[in-house]
């Protein structure tokens, strides 16, 4: 009768570890097979083996939904670098793609006297000599914090700036802004400032060297003191049109 006993209680043991073990084998093949198992389709016993197994239902789709976070997060940055206005490319450290738009090709063609097809082409463009030199500067020293380089370019009409951040892991990425017509409004700003100090520059003048005249002669007659006085109303005059016009633009 014991051991009759003992095996009818060692028979329902092990009929339940098997159980637990078979659905625990079943929920790993459809992981497997790329189908997503809902965690309510998985009852377990309430023994430490089911506890564990419960825990590890729990602990994957935790993981799941983690992933599955990051990898939007992921999807939205590459949408974002893809339309964005800047060229841009990632690479690892051995000079392997990670990751580039369509802008950066366009530029690198723009900048290079032959076509680039690959973003890795573009480290053989003399222009980003300084780049290269800096990247393999410092790619093995162990660098404390994230590394950054500079350089314009002026090329085929064009004026780009060429970035590059040197990571602690490092990869790197660069980035190519356009700045053609940021640098042509620079350049007409600093024309207009200079005709506008010029313009103003010839009354002033004028009305000084007049009242100077005024000032040091005090015998002047008084025919040629009220002509000076009218030439400085005058100039006057054309300084208030010419500070009129400075308001219009």
């Amino acid at each position: 009768i014991m051991t009759l006993i003992f095996f009818f209680v060692l028979s329902r043991f092990t009929f339940s570890i098997g159980q637990t073990i078979s659905k625990l084998r079943d929920f790993a093949l459809n992981i497997q097979r790329t189908q997503k198992p809902k965690e309510e389709e998985y009852t377990f016993p309430n023994d430490e083996l089911g506890d564990i197994s419960k825990n590890i239902i729990t602990l994957y789709h935790l993981q799941k939904k983690a992933k599955d976070a990051l990898s939007m997060e992921r999807e939205k940055l590459i949408k974002h670098f893809q339309y964005a206005k800047e060229g841009f490319a990632m690479f690892t450290s051995e000079q392997k793609e990670i990751l580039s738009n369509n802008l950066f090709i366009q530029f690198m063609n723009i900048i290079s006297d032959k076509q680039i097809r690959q973003s890795e082409e573009a480290f053989n463009i003399p222009e980003l000599l300084p780049i290269r030199q800096f990247i393999q500067e410092h790619l093995n020293q162990n660098n404390e914090k994230v590394l950054r380089e500079s350089v314009m370019i002026d090329k085929n009409g064009k004026i780009f700036q060429i970035e590059c951040l040197l990571f602690l892991d490092h990869s790197y990425e660069i980035s190519i802004y356009d700045i053609s017509r940021q640098e042509e409004e620079s350049r007409m700003k600093r024309q207009l400032t200079q005709n506008i100090a010029h313009e103003l520059k010839t009354p002033v003048s004028s009305i000084q060297g007049y009242l100077e005249t005024i000032v040091q002669n005090p015998n002047l007659s008084e025919e040629k003191r009220l002509f000076f006085l009218e030439r400085c109303y005058s100039q006057s005059s054309r300084l208030v049109d010419l500070l009129r016009d400075i308001s219009v633009l």
